[in-house]
């Protein structure tokens, strides 16, 4: 072919190189099933887990770190050290701030996390140009990027390679209408013709289970409500091709057509390829890295067997009465009663309350252990959860949950600037791509109650792409509540504000009370200020102050008192437990703990 790749040798050797990299990854994939299986617990189907998770610390750590990470739409700043450049990057960061709500980026990046978390996180990132078309359950509109998530179990990329950036094909598999692909125009003609249905399957062409395992057993083209086939989306990095091509379950035709690929084309997108993969903990000289659940899963598995051992025991303990054979009579009347009745017993000494089981304080003490190290290898999910206190203050937890983990805080920064990647690969097609025109609001400086309705567009584009040397940073991923927003307003006004207010208003700056006390009342979740405080409509930006304002900030004197005594935060009261249940005893101090409050 033209582009110099494309033969019968060359497709054959693609496949071989494909099918010998799919069984190196199938480790990895049985891995995340049982991880998956384990996190919807038993009663999620019957392609759950096969015994119960009554602590299912897997969904517990897995949903308090996505949440820490992204919990909610990111946005993104647009920067470049070109002054002249900087209204076309500004007009760049308004299109693609509006671009990630309209593809509902936030829901994209918590999938891929999730996908990280289990496994390895792949995101695919291009540009529809033809037509409108359904792929793998994502609509993808004419004209628009899109950033779709590829599970593991569909995934291949080449497995010699030490690490992704030298991998030597990439790609993934994936499921349309066979109608539409036998009709796409831009695929070869015999090969599209040649396609066959393929029905949903639990096992992969390997032999292990697939994702589908989890809810269905394998289906048959009826079950469909229309038939699909099954398409390998592979990019050499090296010529930079796309290859398409159809599964082995897809092929038809016979020897001399069965082998033709769909498309060879060039790849003409951002220079890195249309993929970007998320591993949050890298492996030496593998281009695969370590997931969150291959190192706790070991943990989350002897917890539950303790615990259902425990339970177990329990279940069989009974309390028994046992009566001598001289004293039946007693034993009678010891049946008979009713709790707090008052009976006569002849021999008191031959009646005696047996206990047998129950369960042993030893496993017991093992399930509060390994869960103290679960909650210590995963970042202190207790405090990132915010389920328990961990010192006597809102403001000691606030700064501890700021630096609750270093690992956290790593896998946060790898997290952004894989956000960053993905969006610069955004911000590309958005500037490069003729036919995109995205609706834009500027704000006039100063001004900010104007708005200007605008578009960003082939004709406010200036110059190429990397002549802009943007800096792209997202931010706002992580939740902020309301009671956090107020609490930031008040350090500002303390910090900023207050302190020179009497500068601010001989420069004709004021403060709008009626918009703060509102503002106040709705992060506060009190609208019975409005009801309160009744507003006159005077005018809120009268330069002249209301009575003698203080030339200077008065001074005050503080003075700081540190107290050291004893809290009970949970990683104490799981050690005193501990230790309680081991009997391995313990002082009178270190037993009060146990019953005190945090604080007291």
């Amino acid at each position: 072919m033209a582009t110099g790749f494309g033969s019968r040798s060359d497709m054959r050797k693609l496949r071989e190189a494909i099918n010998w990299s799919r069984e190196r990854l199938q480790p990895f994939r049985e891995h995340r099933l049982e991880a998956l299986r384990q996190y919807v617990g038993a009663n999620y189907s019957e392609g759950g887990a096969s015994n119960l998770v009554p602590v299912n610390m897997i969904e517990f750590g897995i949903n308090t770190l996505v949440r820490h990470l992204v919990a909610s739409n990111p946005r993104v700043l647009v920067t470049t050290p070109y002054r002249k450049l900087k209204p076309t990057a500004l007009d760049l960061e308004l299109a693609l701030n509006y671009l990630l709500e309209q593809i509902d980026f936030q829901r994209t990046m918590r999938q891929q996390v999730y996908e990280a978390l289990f496994s390895i996180g792949i995101v695919k990132v291009g540009l529809e140009p033809f037509s409108t078309v359904e792929i793998d359950g994502f609509r993808h509109d004419v004209g628009q990027p899109y950033v779709d998530v590829v599970p593991l179990d569909d995934w291949v990329h080449d497995m010699t390679a030490r690490r992704y950036e030298a991998v030597q094909f990439a790609g993934h598999k994936y499921r349309v209408p066979l109608e539409w692909a036998q009709a796409n125009h831009r695929w070869d003609r015999v090969a599209r013709r040649n396609l066959k249905a393929v029905a949903i399957r639990t096992f992969n062409e390997e032999g292990d289970e697939g994702d589908d395992a989890l809810i269905a057993e394998d289906t048959s083209y009826d079950d469909q409500l229309y038939e699909e086939t099954e398409i390998w989306f592979i990019w050499l990095p090296q010529p930079n091709l796309i290859v398409e091509f159809a599964s082995e379950e897809a092929r038809g035709g016979d020897g001399k057509t069965g082998w033709r690929p769909l498309s060879i084309r060039p790849w003409d997108g951002p220079e890195n390829g249309p993929f970007h993969l998320l591993n949050f903990f890298d492996v030496p000289s593998q281009s695969i890295g370590l997931s969150y659940t291959q190192i706790m899963l070991d943990l989350h598995m002897l917890i539950n067997n303790l615990f259902r051992k425990a339970g177990r025991q329990a279940e069989r303990q009974k309390t028994v009465t046992g009566v001598r054979g001289t004293a039946t009579d007693d034993g009678e009347r010891i049946l008979e009663a009713n709790d707090g009745d008052m009976i006569r017993l002849d021999d008191p000494n031959a009646v005696r309350e047996f206990r047998f089981g129950g369960a042993d304080q030893g496993t017991l003490g093992m399930v509060v252990m390994a869960r103290d190290w679960f909650n210590r290898m995963s970042g202190n999910l207790d405090l990132l959860s915010g389920i328990s206190a961990m010192s006597d203050t809102a403001t000691q937890d606030t700064m501890l949950n700021q630096n609750a983990s270093k690992r956290v805080a790593d896998m946060s920064d790898r997290f952004v600037k894989n956000v960053s990647r993905i969006v610069r690969d955004l911000a590309w097609y958005l500037f490069t791509d003729p036919l995109i025109e995205i609706p834009i609001v500027k704000r006039i400086p100063g001004l900010e109650d104007i708005e200007i309705p605008s578009s960003f567009g082939p004709k406010e584009r200036e110059g190429e792409f990397l002549d802009y040397n943007i800096r792209i940073e997202p931010y706002s991923m992580q939740y902020r509540p309301p009671s956090a927003r107020l609490r930031t307003m008040m350090e500002v006004f303390q910090n900023f504000v207050m302190p020179y207010l009497q500068l601010m208003q001989q420069q004709g700056i004021a403060i709008d009370f009626p918009r703060l006390l509102k503002t106040i009342a709705r992060y506060a979740d009190l609208p019975e200020i409005d009801d309160i405080l009744i507003f006159t409509g005077a005018n809120p930006y009268a330069r002249e102050p209301i009575g003698d304002m203080p030339a200077k900030v008065a001074q005050t004197v503080r003075r700081y008192e540190r107290v050291n005594r004893p809290a009970a935060s949970p990683q104490g009261f799981d050690q005193q437990l501990m230790a309680k249940m081991f009997s391995m005893g313990q002082q009178p101090a270190q037993q009060a703990v146990l019953g005190r409050s945090s604080g007291s």
